[in-house]
Parts: structure tokens; sequence; C-alpha cells
């Protein structure tokens, strides 16, 4: 008997339609389906994660069961347009967000069980008395042999169905896909005269699966900086990282992999708070250091005690438990920093390595930089923010890519933050093309927010004026005199001027 051929009875194209047509549920539907329409055993649905779907290609990466002496395999599954169809209804309903199973059981984290599944078939099976009691099994069935009835290569349908190989004759290694994707099209049930004059006259929408992937924990185009910040780290040499809004600075530090130990301080504006934090951090890791400074190892007096101090001395006590450049201490966010962190960064910075951002720092705050080594981030190039662009986009169906990539590109002129937020709302909607794209890059607030300084422009403009000016006394021209006065007294007042030309609403 053929291994393909077995017991158990498949399912008629009437009796298929019959089932799939019992079942309203788009989670339920895609869950039969897959066994329907792409061979799936019941373990193999029910440990489906999102990441196994590839939707811009329409195939299925499913991990076969382990075989004899423990070997485990995967093989590739194409989608049929109404499999692919359920999965855009199902998504559509439970949102976009692609992590984990694709079928979470009622505790989260968890794969539904075989007993749900059956269950599920059963219930619907009831409810429908033509049909047969309707089983996982057969429905795998079905699919194997619906693909034979409409021609397909026996060794293509051992490789759909993961079966063990008994003759090395019959090893599949290249599977036109798009052809075994028509085959299992074909082994569907046809639709009826009505069914299909209602299509041709009320055409559903084309179907799309864009998902959320909720990976965004890797860097683009910061090489460079990366290389040269663990250069000076390893020397010892404190770094603070700046540049713009969204550029990328607090991603880039947090993503940087260190061999010295961490202390993390979460921003300038609760500094002695994320001291004391960092204090018990340590102490918990020497306890003798805690007995030494108070006498004492239980956790609520030392709580009790740190809160007390003063920042400086919080700082001071930080430094005598520790080994100097022991730890890099890693402050996400500078640019609240007030006199007394500037004060507290000064007691530490010859004691830690420091690295920290901040988009700007003001002059007189920045005595505890001297020794600092400055790294400022550009916006990406446009290769890198392309490439950005496809690493986050690239498991999505988009409609004139090229057109797309360039339009978001230049919408954020090389932000990180931007292109992940336009990317992120881009897959929000139900197809990606030009239009749309068009549509959501012009209403980014994003780009309309942007702070605008004229200040260059202006400086180099009265400048010519006041030049004017003497230009005009030279030649005795009273209207260049005027008007060189008239550029003198704005340049008296042209801090508030400036300040008036910065962009500070929508």
């Amino acid at each position: 008997m053929s291994p393909l051929i077995e017991d158990d009875k498949f399912l008629t194209f009437e009796e298929s339609e019959k089932l799939l047509s019992k079942t309203e549920n788009p989670r339920h539907r895609t869950m039969i389906l897959l066994m329907l329409d792409a061979g799936l055993r019941v373990t193999e649905m029910t440990t489906l994660r999102w990441a196994d779907c590839d939707f811009k290609r329409k195939r299925l990466k499913v991990k076969s069961l382990k075989k004899r002496g423990g070997k485990e395999d995967s093989r590739e599954i194409p989608m049929s347009e109404r499999l692919y169809a359920a999965f855009a209804k199902m998504v559509e309903k439970r949102g976009r967000e692609a992590k984990g199973y694709v079928f979470e059981g009622n505790k989260a984290g968890q794969p539904i069980s075989r007993m749900a599944i059956n269950k599920m078939l059963k219930e619907i099976s009831d409810n429908a008395p033509e049909l047969p009691h309707v089983h996982p099994h057969m429905l795998r069935h079905t699919f194997a042999t619906a693909l034979r009835a409409n021609g397909a290569d026996l060794a293509d349908v051992k490789d759909l169905l993961g079966h063990e190989r008994l003759d090395t004759t019959f090893i599949y290694a290249h599977a036109d896909r798009d052809k075994l994707r028509d085959a299992i099209n074909l082994s569907a049930p046809k639709p009826s005269f009505l069914q299909r004059l209602k299509t041709r006259l009320f055409p559903e929408k084309r179907a799309h699966v864009n998902l959320i992937t909720p990976d965004r924990n890797f860097l683009v185009g910061r090489e460079d900086e990366i290389k040269l910040i663990e250069k000076h780290l390893s020397k010892g040499i404190s770094v603070i990282v700046t540049g713009a809004i969204g550029i990328g600075k607090s991603h880039l530090i947090e993503s940087l992999k260190f061999s010295k130990k961490v202390l993390e301080i979460d921003d300038a504006k609760e500094f002695k708070r994320s001291i004391g934090g960092a204090l018990l951090h340590v102490y918990g890791d020497k306890e003798k250091v805690a007995e030494m400074i108070y006498g004492t190892t239980d956790p609520d007096a030392i709580r009790t005690k740190v809160s007390r101090e003063s920042m400086i001395s919080l700082c001071e006590l930080l430094i005598n438990a520790t080994e100097k450049n022991e730890y890099v201490l890693r402050i996400n966010d500078l640019d609240q920093i007030t006199p007394s962190v500037v004060k507290a960064l000064e007691v530490l910075k010859n004691h830690f390595v420091i690295l920290t951002t901040a988009r700007s720092v003001k002059m007189t705050h920045t005595s505890f930089l001297w020794n600092f080594e400055k790294i400022e981030l550009k916006p990406l190039n446009r290769p890198d923010s392309l490439r950005l662009f496809h690493r986050l986009v690239s498991h999505l169906e988009i409609q004139n890519l090229e057109w797309v990539q360039n339009k978001v590109h230049d919408t954020a002129a090389g932000n990180p933050r931007m292109i992940v937020e336009l990317s992120e709302r881009l897959t929000k909607e139900p197809i990606i093309n030009a239009e749309i794209t068009d549509e959501v890059c012009n209403t980014y607030l994003g780009k309309q927010t942007r702070e605008i300084d004229l200040s260059p422009y202006l400086l180099i403009g009265l400048g010519s004026l006041i030049v004017l000016r003497y230009i005009g006394r030279e030649n005795g021209e009273k209207g260049l005199q005027l008007i060189g006065g008239m550029a003198m007294v704005i340049m008296l007042f042209a801090r508030f001027f400036f300040q008036r030309t910065r962009r500070k609403s929508i």
C-alpha cells in the first residue's frame, strides 16, 4: 500500500465545501484550511508560529515531526489562495501584531491543544448531519488525495506531507512551488454558477496579510559609530552620543555589548534615585561593603539610609563600593541635566567609564564633559535609509516598491525613528501602494513638527545690511545708512527675534 493511501476516509469536493460553509469563525476556518489545503498534521498546525508564515511569498515553513534517530526536518508549503484569504480575515479580526504561536490556547504563550481542535471539528460536524464525523487526519488525507487526483507527482506530495522517505530516488530537492500551488488551488471545490455570477457582479476586495513584526532590535548604518564607541570604552574613555531627536541615540547605546559590567541610570531627572538604585545593586553583590559603610546588610535599613544621603555623598559611596573602571555607567539622556547633576558627574567621571546621550548640553553645564569623546549621529544616508526600510517591511506585499521606499526616504530625510514610524503606520493599511503611501507621508506629523531654525540665514542677511550702512556712509547714500542702522537695531534684539523663527507648534 502506498504510504499516502491510508484507511481513513477523505472528504469529497462537495463535503469539503459544506464543511467550510459551516465554518464562519475566521480562526477556525484558517485551522481547517491549514490541514485541508496545506496538509499539516494537527500538531504541526497547533505549534505553527507567525515567524513561519511568509505572506509575501505565500509560503509556510513547517517543522516536521522528528524522524528516526532524533533528526528534525522542515518543509516549505505553498499557501492556496483561499488559505491566504482566511489568514487575511483572521488577522483583520485579531490585530496585525505577529508574535508567538498563530493559535494560542487559553494560557498566554502556549499553543492551542489537540483536544480543542477535535472539539471544534466535532461541533461543526454535529451541526451538519450530511457530513461524516470529521477529524484532523481526514482533512490531511483529503489534501493528499486531491493533489494526486489533479496530477501532482508522488514525490512532491510526499514532500508536502513531510513523510519519511523510504527510497532515496524519491528525495525531493527543488520543486516548483508555483506549480504545486496551482495543483493545490485546483483541488479546491469549484464554485457554482451562482457563486461565479456573484463574484463577477460583486468582486471581493483582494485579501492582503500585512503583519506588524515586533522585532525592532537591530541597527542599520551605524557600524562605524559602534566601532568607535567600543574602541573608546575599551580604553576607559567616556563617550557622549549627540544628535537630533529620533536619530537613534538611546537605541544605539542600549544595543551595545560590553565586556565590563553596566550600571544603568535612566536619565537626569531622577538622578539621585538612580544612584541609590545603583548602590543597592552593588551592595546586593557585595554585602561586606554594605556592612562596612552602613553597619548592616538589611535591605530596608540600607534603603532608608540611602534616602537620607545627599547626592554627592551617594556618588562617593558608589565610588567606594566599586573598583575604578569596574563598571560602565550608562546614562540614557542628559537633555534635562541640572547644576546638581553636573556636580555629581564631576565626582563620578574619573572613577567610571560613562556612556551617555544628549541632543545638546548648555555650555554652562559642560564642565564634566572635558575628557569625554563626542560622537554625533547624522541622518542615515540614502542606501542605509532604504536598507532600514527594507528590513522593516521585507515581509510585506508592496505595490510600486521603488516609489514607496523613495517617498518614505524623502519624508524621513534619513531619520531612523521617522522611518520606523512610517513603516509601522503603513503596516496598518490592508494594502500598501503609491497612493496610500503618499497620503500617509503627507499627513505624517513628524515631518510637520521639525524645528525650523532660520538663525544662520538671518545673521547673514543682517550682516549684509550692516555692511551696506558703511558703504552708504562712504558714498553719502542716506538710504543705505538708514537700512544698515535698522539692521543694527534688530541685531540688539537678535536673541528674542531668532527664537521667534523657530516653529513651536503644529
